[in-house]
């Protein structure tokens, strides 16, 4: 004050200055002072003015911009004011976390920040500016702008005009927002659901989902397999269109009903209901269902950014409260302004509606909702840790945790908050500042994305079909469990490893083939073969997918494999059974007229035989005879495989064909072989025909001599098993679920392969060169086996021997009747005998044969004409022999015919061949015996000697 009036009394004119006046029990007044000279300079005039009311509005307005800038750094966002009359923009708001520039290098006009926007999008952003500007209305758009350090930032640009009184453009203001975090949100949901949308592709199950509306919103190609629909057209439709007339209300009722009260009337899982077939038919379908709940409803929700109109910032450089005002109510994000004890001071509207409950709860302690946050890992969020709190402490700003607020209805919402110190000029704390915005939605996406995953990881893992994905250069890049036990291996030893490593040379081929296919986006279905880690094959069904990455780029395939190995065993064993039922018939065909013709051939050369005098022709008839047997062995081999012309059916001890075939082959073998017996089961005696089982095991045996041509070691071992369904079905039925004697025949030749094994028993196949086989030898051990009704199966691999595994049921009983001693002549008086053959050179050699022993003979062709003969001679006939296959009347019916005559006639049957168990039929109703075509003459002799001794039928 003092040195105011001396430069005013020193002539300088008015001087001003300001002061604090007291008084007392008042607080201080602040003045201005203004100080003139008079004339005289002995005087001076002092115009004292009160400013207090002045420089305390002042101080409020440094106040409320400390508070508006703080805000707007705590916001996240980037603030701009661009003067339209200048081009000028200045900015507000953390820029470095941002954009990495600070304010000062973002300072300048609209074409600094344009020169920021990517190139793509600088052209549509000057498009929208212009049409705002020319509208009036508010800005909001979408672009890439650069950072700093190069990189490219989404971000959202909202913004809005303040007009003065004439309604000219004053300025424009507005928020740019970094929305990085949603399009990282969103991609990552379209590439989840892309993944399983190929799973939903490529099963056999038809796939819907409808909105709460009933409405089908997706519909995946087995729709078309199923229902007939195209899955495209029924996008858009109601269900209905896929339930009959009388279920559509129904289910109207229970979805409504569902949707008010979570009732159910259903069990939705695995329910049978029909369904309509586009053309009209109902299928019955079993169906399950699901439904995912979002934010607690029962319906799918939506979650709106709703962006509010900006206030227009009015007078913003004299009134930065009411500026201030403007943006909070602008803000699309939540603001809230606390002081030190953590009372609330300032809302804006964004509050409500991104926590969706009335502002006014922040405040109410009962409402308890700062003690009920949550972390971002749905963990509690304690008072002292919260954002808020942690600023208040350190004094340091607080960005992007996640939070969760409870709601009155019990759900979260979700929200990404920031917090920072609010200080005065001086530096003072006055409260905290926080800003968050809603991020519920993302959150919600990242949790179906969780359960989506896990719940597909679960059907993947449980699946009862192999899933195998590969990359794009065929490595395996995921198997399920049930793949890799198909294989034989983990899905931890199959990653990474080349697909070609699981098939043969020829699958790698045709598997390369397919890939080619995938590469060109060809999906399609095929049987393949893989190899299994045993080496053994896999035969599967392969659905194959190829996958494409983002740029449309094929990057892998994926395949649903499900084992056929069973079926395709059928398969082979149906085709098996269908070829020896071919063969069968031909073998039978043929069989009965050419064992006449042997008969004839063979009877008539050992008639010739006995009266050969010159030893040049006994010599040509012994190679007739025995040309005759060779023919009658190939004939019975043929019935043998084709399961026809078994006849003697009596109890016979394998122990006792093993040891002398043991006998037989250690005289006749090369003597390198070795042969060994282990015959440790303590029963085994079947039910069947001696001389073919004798046959089945010589063939096994001749069959691994040609197999060690070097020598080496024959087995025979015997045990006995129990068999269950599993391997009487891997067997191919036809067997008892019983006890049997397990023969099994091994050598240690030279193996097979997979490919010889799988024609193993097939009818005339032989790996011998020509002239060296029939390829009936194991046709015919396939035969007799199942004849038998029993099994055979074999392991062999190139190099490693051959193993055959025989299994014949047990006879209930194990008596053996001993065995018959060598063909002698059994004398015996002559006799009348009565001949009903219908092929004349056998009817005459049979006269022949045994006119020469003395017996009176009379012969008819055809069994009309011998029961004719038989009805008015039948007290003088001693024995008739019957033939089995005769035109006019057959074996069977004629026995009938002779049995009503004379129930005691004695018959003795013969046949070159005869259906199985017409023999037996015969000999069970009386006929006394059976003789098989051919036959040699003494044989025949002796046969007749011991019916004509025995006793007449019953």
């Amino acid at each position: 004050f003092a040195a105011c009036l001396e430069r005013a009394f020193a002539g300088g004119g008015a001087q001003v200055c300001e002061l604090r006046l007291w008084r007392d029990g008042a607080p201080p007044r602040s003045v201005r002072l203004t100080a003139l000279a008079a004339d005289d300079t002995r005087a001076c005039r002092v115009v004292v003015v009160d400013v207090t009311e002045i420089r305390r509005a002042e101080s409020s307005v440094a106040e409320w911009k400390n508070r508006y800038e703080a805000t707007i750094d705590a916001s996240g966002q980037l603030l701009y004011d661009w003067d339209p009359a200048t081009n000028l923009v200045s900015y507000a708001g953390d820029t470095v976390r941002i954009l990495g520039f600070t304010l000062a290098e973002l300072a300048g006009g609209l074409a600094h920040w344009l020169s920021l926007i990517h190139p793509d999008d600088r052209a549509g952003f000057e498009t929208e500016v212009a049409r705002v500007i020319a509208t009036r209305t508010p800005f909001r758009m979408e672009y890439r702008v650069a950072r700093k350090d190069g990189a490219w930032l989404p971000v959202q640009d909202d913004g809005n005009f303040v007009l003065d009184a004439a309604g000219r453009i004053t300025r424009m203001v507005g928020f740019v927002s970094d929305i990085s975090a949603r399009r990282d949100a969103e991609r990552a949901i379209r590439e989840s659901e892309e993944r399983y949308r190929m799973l939903w592709e490529t099963t056999s199950d038809a796939v819907l989902i409808i909105d709460e509306r009933g409405i089908i919103q997706y519909a995946n190609p087995a729709l078309r397999t199923v229902l007939g629909h195209d899955p495209a057209a029924v996008v858009g439709q109601s269900l209905s269109i896929l339930q009959p007339e009388r279920l559509r209300q129904g289910h109207l009722e229970g979805l409504a009903r569902f949707l008010a009260d979570g009732s159910k009337r259903l069990d939705w899982r695995a329910t049978q209901v029909p369904g309509l077939h586009r053309d009209g038919h109902e299928v019955p379908l079993e169906i399950s269902f699901s439904h995912t709940l979002i934010g607690g409803q029962h319906r799918f929700a939506g979650f709106l950014r709703d962006i509010t109109e900006r206030k227009r910032i009015e007078d913003a450089l004299r009134a930065t409260e009411a500026r201030s005002s403007a943006v909070l109510r602008a803000l699309s994000e939540g603001l809230v302004l606390m002081d030190l004890q953590g009372r609330v001071l300032l809302i804006n509207d964004a509050v409500e509606r991104v926590l969706g409950f009335p502002i006014t709860d922040l405040n109410d302690p009962a409402g308890g909702i700062r003690d009920r946050l949550l972390r971002g890992d749905g963990t509690p969020f304690p008072l002292a840790e919260q954002p808020s709190a942690v600023a208040l402490r350190t004094g340091r700003p607080v960005h992007d945790v996640e939070v969760g607020v409870p709601r009155p209805d019990g759900s979260y919402a979700w929200i990404c908050s920031n917090s920072e110190l609010v200080r005065d000029t001086d530096g003072t704390a006055l409260g905290v500042v926080s800003s968050f915005f809603d991020i519920t939605h993302r959150k919600l996406g990242e949790a179906r994305l969780r359960a989506s995953e896990e719940r597909y990881r679960r059907i993947v893992e449980t699946a009862n079909e192999g899933i195998w994905t590969i990359d794009g250069e065929a490595r395996t890049s995921f198997v399920n469990p049930k793949m890799a036990a198909m294989l034989g291996w983990t899905p931890a030893e199959m990653l990474g490893r080349p697909i070609f490593d699981f098939m043969d040379e020829e699958g790698r081929m045709a598997a390369e083939r397919n890939l080619a296919r995938r590469r060109q986006g060809i999906a399609e279905q095929h049987d393949f073969t893989f190899r299994r880690r045993d080496g053994s094959e896999l035969w599967t069904l392969v659905a194959t997918n190829p996958i494409h990455g983002e740029n449309g780029a094929y990057v892998g395939a994926m395949a649903m494999v499900t084992d056929i190995s069973e079926r395709r065993r059928l398969e082979d064993e149906l085709r098996q059974a269908q070829k020896m039922e071919a063969v069968g018939r031909l073998a039978g065909g043929i069989a009965h007229d050419f064992n006449n013709q042997l008969t004839v051939i063979q009877g008539y050369g050992q008639l010739a035989l006995k009266r050969a005098e010159d030893e040049g022709l006994a010599k040509h008839l012994r190679h007739i005879v025995t040309a005759t047997e060779h023919s009658a062995d190939l004939v019975r081999q043929l019935l043998s495989f084709s399961r026809k012309g078994r006849h003697a059916i009596v109890a016979v001890d394998l122990h006792g064909i093993l040891t002398e075939l043991q006998d037989v082959l250690g005289r006749s073998l090369d003597k390198r072989i070795r042969i060994e017996l282990a015959l440790r089961a303590e029963a085994a005696v079947v039910t069947g025909d001696r001389g073919l089982l004798q046959s089945a095991f010589l063939n096994l045996a001749l069959n691994a001599r040609d197999a060690m041509p070097e020598g080496g070691m024959l087995r025979f071992a015997t045990s006995e098993v129990d068999l269950d369904a599993e391997q009487v079905a891997r067997l191919g039925g036809g067997m008892a679920c019983t006890r049997h004697l397990r023969v099994t025949v091994s050598d240690s030749g030279q193996g097979m392969s997979a490919e010889v094994q799988r024609h193993l028993f097939e009818p005339f196949f032989s790996t011998k060169a020509p002239g060296q086989g029939t390829g009936l030898g194991l046709a015919s051990v396939y035969g007799t086996v199942k004849q038998h009704e029993g099994g055979i199966e074999v392991v062999s691999t190139p190099g490693r021997g051959t193993v055959f595994q025989v299994f014949l049921p047990l006879a209930a009983t194990q008596a053996v009747a001993a065995a018959s001693g060598p063909d002698r002549p059994i004398p015996g008086a002559a006799a009348r005998i009565l001949m009903i053959e219908d092929e004349g050179l056998v009817g005459a050699l049979v006269e022949d044969t045994l006119s020469e022993s003395g017996h009176v003979v009379v012969s008819r062709s055809d069994g009309a004409a011998g029961v004719e003969h038989f009805r008015g001679h039948w007290r003088q006939i001693d024995l008739v022999i019957l033939d089995m296959n005769m035109p006019v009347m057959g074996g069977p019916e004629t026995f009938a015919a002779l049995r009503q005559i004379d129930a005691g006639v004695r018959v003795l049957v013969v046949s070159g061949y005869s259906e199985s168990g017409g023999i037996e039929a015969l000999l069970s109703q009386g006929a006394v015996g059976f003789l098989a075509k051919p036959f040699r003459p003494e044989v025949l002799v002796q046969r007749i000697a011991e019916l004509l001794a025995g006793p007449a039928g019953p």
